[in-house]
């Protein structure tokens, strides 16, 4: 009578406790999709925001004549959505616009394409860190551009 072990019960306790290993992973690989798909939908209306706000910027720019007050309305709103280095050229651009709202539109022309630049690099800097944060690595990436692009050359797009 003493130690035998039942086959039977040790397989048991091993699968019970496979079980409870594999509960827990799940529930941890759950919390942290939920959190990625949290952080990337608010990145989503970010970007859509932040896009929204200096097409409004670039617009108004343009007008003739441009409401120097609502530029100016315009420019803190993007700036509450931004800090730090990959802000910084779009924020010295954006000022750079609002100080020179009277040029003439040819002249405007030089410093609407330099904006846009700089918010199409804000832009794709937090879309870049989107898709880490998601987990989706570089090499991934590059792997989906190529087919990608493969495909647009194929489809003449």
């Amino acid at each position: 009578m003493g130690t035998e072990v039942n086959l039977g019960d040790l397989l048991s306790a091993i699968t019970a406790l496979l079980a409870v290993i594999i509960s827990v992973f799940s529930y941890f690989l759950s919390k942290r999709r939920a959190t990625i798909e949290h952080i990337t939908v608010n990145r989503m209306d970010w970007i859509k925001e932040v896009r929204r706000l200096c097409g409004d910027f670039l617009l108004e720019f343009n007008r003739d004549p441009a409401n120097v007050d609502k530029l100016k309305e315009l420019y803190l709103r993007i700036q509450l959505y931004g800090y730090g280095k990959p802000y910084e050229a779009l924020f010295q651009t954006l000022e750079a616009c609002i100080d020179h709202v009277d040029d003439t539109s040819h002249e405007k022309k030089e410093f609407t394409d330099k904006a846009l630049l700089c918010a199409q690099q804000v832009l794709q800097d937090v879309w870049w860190r989107m898709k880490r944060e998601a987990g989706i690595s570089e090499r991934a990436d590059n792997k989906m551009k190529k087919l990608y692009d493969s495909r647009s050359k194929t489809s003449g797009a």
